[in-house]
């Protein structure tokens, strides 16, 4: 994705947004500029809109905003490789999506705190989560998404020498994505059958 221009798009539509003064859109606004930062890597500026979207989310009651920034604030850590720091914030989004029904959601907490468990070296929970979040996506026919969490799981079962497992997940994502025409995540399959394939020899 071109995250400079998306960017650009962004300050742009704040701009529009504080003109007809809907503070809604204005605080949106502020969360997809702390999404696009955090991608380029920016997370000192991200860190600011982030958090304003937060206090938004917290001075009109709106949980899904709150769980959202705190999902993103999450994502920021995980850039920063503060990975503790990141799964409380996880853990902390994920508690009220579960309790607010935002089911949905919630998926993308079970997708983070599985990567982030990948992370930490503890794989049983990293398996637990991730197989949550593809049951969510696959129940909502997300089928994007269910790969990107299918990708996850993969990368565990490869560390975890469950090699056969991941080998059936790799090559079913590629062939799901090679229609799909998703060249980031497909790039992704592809490197981790490569790098299963190499361990193999």
């Amino acid at each position: 994705e071109n995250y400079e221009l998306s960017l650009e798009s962004y300050f742009l539509a704040l701009s529009v947004a504080k003109q007809t003064n809907d503070e809604s859109m204005v605080a949106r606004t502020y969360n997809n500029l702390g999404n696009v930062l955090t991608n380029l890597g920016r997370y000192d500026n991200a860190q600011p809109y982030i958090e304003k979207f937060y206090h938004y989310g917290k001075e009109t009651n709106n949980w899904s905003y709150i769980s959202t920034a705190l999902n993103n604030l999450g994502e920021l850590e995980l850039g920063r490789s503060n990975v503790d720091s990141a799964k409380d914030y996880f853990h902390q989004s994920l508690k009220i999506r579960e309790e607010k029904g935002f089911e949905f959601a919630a998926s993308w907490s079970f997708h983070n705190l599985g990567k982030t468990y990948r992370l930490k070296g503890n794989y049983e929970e990293a398996q637990k989560y991730l197989i949550k979040s593809i049951t969510i996506r696959t129940k909502y026919e997300n089928s994007l998404e269910a790969i990107r969490s299918k990708l996850e799981l993969a990368k565990v079962y490869f560390v975890t020498n469950q090699k056969s497992k991941a080998l059936e997940l790799f090559e079913e994502c590629i062939k799901q994505l090679e229609q799909k025409g998703n060249l980031q995540l497909l790039t992704q399959a592809y490197h981790g059958l490569q790098t299963l394939y190499r361990d193999q020899k």
